[in-house]
């Protein structure tokens, strides 16, 4: 009984919170949104973001 009202309790808070997130445009839109650092938004090409990706890779793999 006790995870019953556990789970009827997350699942209403999390409801709750979307809305309240959604009215005070916490949320960002898909446009708004951005990747690392904001300055790479997501409306670009998938060539940029993949060369970023693969650069991003380079650098790890030198760190090794």
């Amino acid at each position: 009984m006790n995870t019953l009202k556990i789970i009827v309790f997350f699942i209403f808070f999390s409801h709750i919170n979307t809305l309240f997130s959604q009215k005070n445009n916490i949320i960002p839109t898909p446009i708004e949104q951005t990747i690392n650092s904001g300055y790479m938004e997501i409306e670009n090409s998938p060539e940029i973001i993949a060369d970023f990706e693969l650069n991003k890779l380079q650098h790890y793999l030198k760190m090794q």
